[in-house]
């Protein structure tokens, strides 16, 4: 049935003549005339008579009138509720949660989305961790927050999952235990003692019962239950222990009370969490921000931490540290669990608690991979930038050169040094710097942005001084050529200084295949600034020294003090500076790679 046909007889029964519906709906009168003709034969019977020049109900119209009225406003609701649905502004969420995680991760993401989308509402469903339940409560959901995994058993293409966060598991234990004072405990201690769980459906029961087998015994479960908050009340009672998730900071379970909570040193004495959704329906676009946002929250590292009370460390990373989080495309997780040896086990009495780190070499390329995609868009930023001035500049005849380029000894245009470089007098210019330019601004920006815009600072300044100063009267200088010059010789002392062979021979091979850039920084070549590219690569070379990588030498103690052999602590010896210290960092230090990075900046 024609809505259209339906909203313009509600149009004409409320008096609105044919010839004013086809000027308000843009439709010719005729058109209206066929479509309510229509409209009569699909009803059976007619619903409008002429009454002189107006159409007037018959008495099965008037029957009908209040129906029509009726269906039309539902059929706006209808249409009002599901462009509010779809608006990202005012849509809705329907979220589907573990009861864990309702006190502490639901909460902060609700909390921390809707304070730049308050419009938006939650429709929340708590469901179990029951391993062969259906993920996002049976479809009805948009979003799934837990611990089970689709497809961890089997595939399943159907739903996608994030890894987000990887949470602690503690040992739950009355106040009066035996093991109440210990901080940290094996759960082979407790091997004799009753305990309570989730029924064995639950992941997180059958996570305890790997972790108990691991320990070598198998756990007596006296009393099995549906949601933790039963679980930490058997055991205040006294009644028995459990594994369970670390209290959160701010949670109820954090506060003091009858329950204490010992990290549980056993290997693997972790859960994960993910967010789910489905691969076969499109989200609307309330759902999928709010996706967006949990991933990016959780890679940023700002999920709710772990009470101080309760904290420890995974791959000497605090709990509460970024988990890495592939926005798009596969994730590949790669997790090592902590493995600690406890004193009171006679095998194992007087070693050391230890942690597998990740591999220091590659994290370091991780952060060079990371470095080199910032210095590419960087540069390709820079080309974009340069090319936009060149057609403006073009199209203003070239008026841009003439206001903005550098011109020698005269004050008021010094400043034009920093602008110059962005700026070319013709299209064969621009094109034949592009290149040379991209390539060595890439390979200088790729061990770190940071130091590659001083770099560029401090060659626009030497090369810009350099023309300000001995160019020759009334000469007009624009153009990037300088810092090519630059950037060349601050990756080739860059890669002497820091004794990096491929810097160097990366250097030298783009030198070469630029060869005919460099020719024309000899002395006497027609309209080329050779001044200009000499002072660029004066500055490169600089840079190259200014900004090198500090290798701090560790001093040792003598005699006489840390400084070595006739030196004072605090004095001056050969070493570090007198009062500076040279910390030595280990590769496998926790924060070896934040030292590198601070060290790679110059501070």
């Amino acid at each position: 049935m024609d809505t259209d046909a339906l909203r313009w007889l509600q149009q004409v029964a409320d008096g609105t003549t044919v010839t004013e519906v086809s000027e308000l709906e843009s439709v010719t009168q005729s058109g209206v005339s066929r479509a309510l003709a229509r409209l009569e034969e699909q009803i059976g019977t007619p619903l409008l008579r002429r009454s002189g020049r107006t159409l007037r109900m018959t008495h099965a119209g008037a029957v009908f009138k209040p129906h029509l009225d009726a269906v039309l406003h539902h059929l706006d609701d209808g249409i009002a509720a599901v462009s509010q649905l779809i608006d990202p502004e005012t849509g809705s969420v329907a979220l589907a949660f573990q009861q864990s995680l309702g006190t502490w991760l639901v909460p902060d993401l609700a909390r921390s989305f809707r304070a730049t989308r308050p419009g938006v509402r939650f429709q929340l469903t708590q469901v179990r961790d029951e391993l062969r339940s259906a993920p996002l409560d049976g479809g009805r959901a948009d979003l799934e927050l837990g611990t089970r995994r689709p497809g961890s058993e089997q595939p399943d293409a159907t739903f996608r999952s994030r890894l987000i966060a990887i949470e602690p598991l503690r040992l739950a234990l009355p106040r009066e235990h035996r093991l109440a004072a210990q901080p940290r405990v094996r759960l082979a201690d407790v091997a004799t003692d009753p305990f309570i769980g989730l029924r064995p459906v639950s992941a997180l029961r059958k996570r305890t019962d790997d972790l108990c087998e691991q320990a070598g015994f198998r756990p007596t479960v006296i009393f099995e239950g549906d949601d933790l908050s039963n679980v930490r009340g058997f055991v205040a009672a006294g009644l028995g222990v459990a594994v369970v998730p670390a209290p959160r900071a701010g949670s109820p379970e954090s506060a003091a009370g009858p329950v204490v909570y010992a990290e549980i040193v056993d290997p693997g004495a972790v859960r994960e969490i993910f967010l789910i959704w489905s691969a076969e329906r499109r989200l609307l676009p309330a759902a999928d921000l709010f996706r967006r946002h949990v991933l990016h929250r959780a890679a940023a590292g700002r999920l709710p931490a772990v009470s101080p009370l309760f904290s420890e460390r995974i791959r000497g990373y605090p709990v509460s540290a970024p988990v890495r989080v592939d926005l798009g495309g596969k994730y590949a997780k790669n997790v090592s669990m902590p493995s600690h040896a406890s004193s009171g086990s006679p095998a194992t009495r007087g070693s050391k608690p230890s942690s597998r780190r990740p591999a220091p070499r590659r994290r370091a390329a991780e952060i060079d991979i990371d470095e080199a995609r910032k210095a590419f868009f960087l540069m390709v930023g820079f080309i974009a930038l340069i090319w936009v001035l060149q057609v403006v500049n073009w199209a203003d005849q070239y008026r841009l050169d003439v206001s903005y380029g550098i011109l020698p000894r005269d004050v008021a245009r010094l400043p034009e040094i920093f602008i110059a470089p962005f700026l070319h007098f013709s299209w064969d210019h621009i094109e034949g710097n592009s290149g040379p330019l991209f390539v060595f601004g890439l390979l200088a920006a790729y061990r770190g942005v940071v130091r590659f815009l001083g770099v560029t600072a401090l060659v626009a300044l030497t090369s810009g001084l350099g023309v300000w100063l001995f160019q020759g009267n009334r000469e007009l200088t624009v153009g990037a050529s300088g810092l090519i010059f630059g950037y060349f010789g601050y990756v080739l002392a860059r890669g002497v200084i820091d004794r990096n062979l491929i810097d160097a021979l990366a250097a030298v091979v783009m030198g070469l295949s630029y060869a005919y850039i460099l020719t024309v920084a000899i002395p006497g070549t027609p309209g080329v600034s050779w001044i200009g590219h000499l002072g660029g690569l004066v500055g490169g070379l600089a840079a190259g020294w200014i900004f090198r990588t500090r290798r701090g030498a560790p001093r040792r103690a003598g005699p006489d003090g840390p400084g070595g052999p006739g030196t004072k602590a605090g004095g001056s010896g050969r070493g570090p500076a007198s009062g500076t210290v040279a910390v030595p960092v280990s590769p496998g230090h926790p924060r070896a790679d934040l030292y590198k990075e601070l060290g790679d900046l110059g501070l």
